[in-house]
């Protein structure tokens, strides 16, 4: 499902996670090149969000999808960064305890793990605190910086060549699902992300399944417009002309 906001007065506020398969975009979209995504997504089994989301991260193990989130951090934010938001952390559950300035404790650990991982952080709290222990043998549980940022290390760190080799397919699938979501966006900085081919609309691309008799031949596929949009329809009528795929119209422009 794509939906495309084109609200100016009134800024668009979602209260819940939407579905993978859900996408929302600012703007109005390329017609030409949304359809033609779908068709190519339909038509080839890649690319479509639902089937991504399902092989790229709801099979992805806990384990590994931490590490992905931990980088996709360090990317965002600097160590320092980081460090610094553990900081207030620990201060804030040092529950009366007076803590040593500038360290971070336990719970102020806890909390940076569990905002930046999510939903997969109750999924990994063992493997949080055993290298919480590694780094701080000596039982203060008081981190500096340095102990701060070699706990990261033992938090990103591959068990063995299989599951490095693994972490690169997960990572190519999530470049997959951005540039599924490039393809429909009206973002210009998303559309140059993609390629020539891609940013004329894969028309060439789709031909190749709409001609002959197949399964995805044009005669398989029909659009249908329901609203009140003279250049909107027209664009779907130009789309029809050029791709012999039907179209369909119930026009209230009452």
């Amino acid at each position: 499902t794509l939906i495309y906001y084109t609200g100016r007065d009134r800024e668009l506020i979602l209260q819940d996670d939407l579905p993978p398969n859900v996408f929302i975009f600012k703007g109005r979209p390329n017609l030409e090149r949304t359809i033609c995504g779908i068709i190519t997504g339909i038509a080839t089994g890649e690319g479509l969000p639902e089937e991504l989301h399902n092989k790229v991260l709801t099979q992805t193990p806990a384990d590994m999808r931490s590490k992905l989130l931990l980088e996709k951090a360090l990317s965002i934010y600097t160590m320092d960064q980081l460090y610094a938001h553990t900081v207030k952390a620990s201060a804030y559950h040092s529950e009366g305890i007076e803590p040593i300035a500038d360290t971070v404790n336990y719970q102020g650990v806890l909390s940076t793990m569990r905002h930046l991982l999510g939903d997969d952080y109750d999924l990994v709290t063992d493997k949080i605190t055993n290298n919480f222990e590694k780094v701080k043998t000596n039982g203060d549980c008081q981190m500096d910086f340095n102990d701060f940022e070699f706990f990261f290390k033992l938090m990103l760190e591959g068990s063995n060549t299989q599951e490095l080799s693994s972490m690169a397919s997960v990572k190519i699938g999530l470049q997959r699902m951005s540039n599924c979501r490039d393809t429909f966006s009206t973002s210009m900085t998303a559309i140059n992300r993609l390629s020539e081919v891609e940013r004329r609309g894969n028309g060439f691309e789709i031909k190749q399944h709409l001609n002959g008799d197949g399964k995805f031949s044009a005669r398989n596929w029909n659009m249908l417009y329901c609203g009140g949009s003279q250049p909107v329809l027209d664009q779907l009528k130009a789309f029809k002309r050029k791709f012999g795929i039907a179209l369909s119209v119930e026009k209230f422009d009452w």
